[in-house]
């Protein structure tokens, strides 16, 4: 009887059988390179942790142990005469050489070692590992390249997970099947259905090594090489200046790598443990997310996924947009999406830039001239959609129309259910099959609006809500009764490892009013004038509706704030807009009088949230301004310099409150004009003053103004000529 001759041959058996398991092996190895990362990190941090705390102690004299014991221990000034002066140098004697240092009997050396001891635990509790690109040192470099490919790697895995999944399940079943395929004798041997059999795994491995799955996976495999190789290569100055440009991102990912998944009972918001424990539950997919979130911010995620309806109030400055990208990110799994999100004007390109940043997501704008355009092919595909408030109630959109997700920015502005807006928002909840609504407004100690927040999505629980604001005794015990539907941490709670400035870029669009304005002001080649359009368009202008925005949030957390604008023009419009807050008003006219130490004087003073309204070149200088902790920047300066100085007023206050800085910026604007040349000039001088010797020569060489970054009149005449094409005057 004849045998036929295999379609696939014994040695090209072999070797296909070879391949399938190094790429099986490559498949499954892939997904433990960021924990491999994770690990140096881990010990690269531990060595500059260390080495952090024993050049503490040696900087610490002896004389300090004195403070670590109940009484002071007796001879510590003959451990000086011997020349131990610092607590390192006690560290590292034995008791017994203690001993016999003269003057220093048993009790005293037993005594002096408990204390040595104890001020190693305290230093070593008190140290933390920061990242400071204004003092790089190659262990904090070192750190940061790791940090790098780390973040590199990730991204990598993710999104390679849907491939190498597939992939892993389809080797290892054509691998068994095909068993020992390239051994002459079996085939030789073996009955014809065996063969064909066999045929047909070697021809099915054959497909998958050809397949996009094992081509995603192979290029994921070099593109992680290729991570590696440039974390390692890539010049210092380049390493930091991504950290500069993604001081969050980078942040973010060492607190997660040291936390390894921890969370403390302030990151969870405060809430009941079964609570906790059904959004603990959810298994988050962040494939089409690009940002790396902290743990506490994976959990806010998960806790709204776990539930119908939620309210997430984390505190201004923790991430709740980010948060919520996540979860749309995990919902855009389903093959029509079909999400809402309602939010003030001022905050709707925003989101747009934020979802386009931070996710592989896209997002259309309903609102403006062409609405009922986007609106028509967003209800027949779905997706994404960002609309306003105010344009809510004129999209012309179907009664039955279901939403998967609907999303409330700045919900407190629903408060009131006799409102338009909020009896709009009420009937499209209705319809949603979920509901998110934001707000950094703290709900403690407003009980009665909480309550008709809590109506669109649970109106049991509202019922049962006590209407006055001394139904609660506290915080926790208010967040423990309304855990099934708020979450709020605070930044005091979960974000004490960051850097005490955290930055805002507010993007707004001009409104018809404003860009009027604008236009005729490029028309009259007014640089000045093009500056201060924003707020030339009335009351509702969209920087001052921004401006009034976060000031409401800042008063209702107490915080006082800082607003300072380069124009008096612009002062007034701010102060006129703000007429009913607390404030007062400085200008160039007052500097060095004492009208100006009066007002700065009343602002210190002044209990609970107030706002200190000035000219930037007159308040931005000189002055330390302690109990501000917002800073509002109403335009972007010309250099670069004059926003850190005036930021620097409120910085000044130490260790103890973080400083929060919005800059508000109009899209389609000299705002952005400026925006782009001044970072064209950031990166020229940060090339300069990392690499160039001529900074160790001159301490010149590293002060921006020597190297002309202030934008000039050349260069404003540019902006102009530039604006004027685009507007075609």
């Amino acid at each position: 009887m004849s045998v036929s001759v295999p379609a696939i041959g014994t040695r090209d058996a072999k070797r296909l059988i070879s391949r399938a398991r190094v790429l099986y092996d490559d498949a499954r190895s892939i997904t433990g390179l960021p924990d491999r990362i994770a690990a140096a990190v881990r010990a690269q941090h531990a060595k500059l942790r260390a080495d952090l705390v024993s050049q503490r102690l040696a900087q610490m004299p002896v004389a300090d142990l004195s403070h670590f014991a109940e009484r002071a221990p007796q001879g510590l000034r003959h451990l000086a005469g011997e020349g131990y002066t610092s607590v390192a140098s006690v560290l590292a004697l034995p008791v017994p050489r203690l001993q016999t240092i003269k003057g220093i009997g048993p009790k005293s050396a037993a005594a002096i070692a408990e204390a040595a001891h104890r001020a190693r635990a305290a230093v070593d509790q008190e140290t933390t590992v920061r990242l400071d690109a204004g003092r790089p040192t190659s262990g904090h470099t070192s750190l940061l390249r790791s940090l790098r490919l780390l973040r590199a790697t990730n991204q990598i895995v993710v999104r390679a997970a849907g491939p190498r999944q597939r992939l892993t399940s389809q080797l290892q079943r054509r691998i068994a099947e095909a068993g020992n395929g390239g051994s002459r004798l079996r085939v030789w041997f073996s009955r014809p259905p065996a063969r064909e059999q066999l045929q047909r795994a070697l021809t099915g491995l054959a497909e998958a090594l050809a397949g996009p799955d094992a081509t995603a996976l192979t290029s994921a495999y070099t593109a992680c090489d290729a991570a590696d190789t440039e974390s390692q290569r890539a010049p210092e100055s380049e390493v930091w200046g991504d950290f500069k440009q993604h001081p969050a991102e980078y942040q973010t990912l060492l607190a997660n790598v040291l936390g390894a998944g921890k969370l403390a009972a302030a990151d969870l918001g405060h809430i009941p443990r079964a609570v906790a424990n059904e959004a603990r539950a959810v298994a988050l997919d962040l494939t089409a997310l690009t940002a790396v979130l902290r743990n506490y911010q994976v959990f806010g995620a998960q806790y709204v996924l776990s539930r119908r309806g939620a309210i997430l109030g984390d505190e201004m400055g923790l991430g709740k947009t980010i948060e919520a990208i996540a979860v749309i990110a995990h919902l855009s799994r389903a093959s029509r999406l079909r999400c809402l999100i309602v939010a003030p004007a001022s905050v709707v390109l925003n989101w747009l830039e934020e979802i386009s940043t931070h996710s592989r997501l896209s997002a259309v704008k309903l609102h403006g001239a062409d609405r009922a355009d986007e609106v028509s092919r967003w209800i027949t595909d779905g997706g994404i959609a960002v609309t306003t408030f105010s344009t809510l109630r004129r999209l012309q959109l179907p009664p039955d129309l279901r939403l998967d997700l609907l999303i409330v920015d700045e919900a407190h502005q629903i408060k009131n259910p006799q409102a338009q807006r909020s009896q709009q928002v009420g009937a499209l909840a209705a319809r949603a099959g979920r509901v998110l609504l934001m707000t950094g407004t703290p709900m403690e100690n407003h009980v009665r609006e909480f309550r008709n927040l809590v109506r669109y999505i649970d109106g049991p629980l509202a019922d049962r809500l006590l209407p006055h604001d001394n139904a609660f005794v506290d915080q926790i015990t208010f967040r423990e009764k309304v855990a099934a539907v708020y979450l709020r941490r605070n930044q005091e709670d979960v974000l004490d490892d960051l850097p005490k400035i955290i930055r805002n870029d507010d993007l707004v669009a001009l409104e018809a009013p404003e860009a009027r304005v604008y236009a005729e002001a490029v028309a009259g080649r007014c640089f000045d004038d093009m500056r201060r359009a924003a707020y030339d368009g009335g009351p509702d202008s969209a920087k001052i509706v921004r401006l009034r925005e976060i000031v409401v949030e800042s008063a209702e957390n107490g915080w006082k704030v800082l607003v300072f604008s380069r124009y008096l023009r612009t002062i007034g419009a701010i102060e006129s807009a703000l007429a009913k807050t607390p404030h007062v008003v400085v200008t160039g006219a007052d500097t060095g009088s004492r009208r100006a130490a009066q007002k700065l004087a009343w602002f210190t003073g002044h209990g609970g949230h107030a706002v200190l309204i000035g000219q930037i070149d007159a308040v931005g200088q000189g002055l330390n301004l302690q109990a501000a902790s917002v800073v509002i920047l109403a335009e972007p300066q010309l250099k670069p310099s004059t926003e850190d100085q005036a930021i620097a007023r409120a910085q000044r206050m130490g260790q103890t409150v973080r400083v929060r800085v919005h800059r508000l910026l109009a899209k389609d604007t000299v705002d952005e004009r400026i925006e782009e040349i001044l970072e064209q000039k950031r990166r020229a001088f940060d090339a300069y003053a990392r690499d160039s010797a001529a900074k160790r020569l001159d301490a010149r060489a590293v002060d921006p103004t020597y190297l002309g970054l202030e934008i000039g009149l050349a260069e404003q005449e540019r902006i102009i000529n530039t604006e004027a094409r685009r507007l075609g005057t």
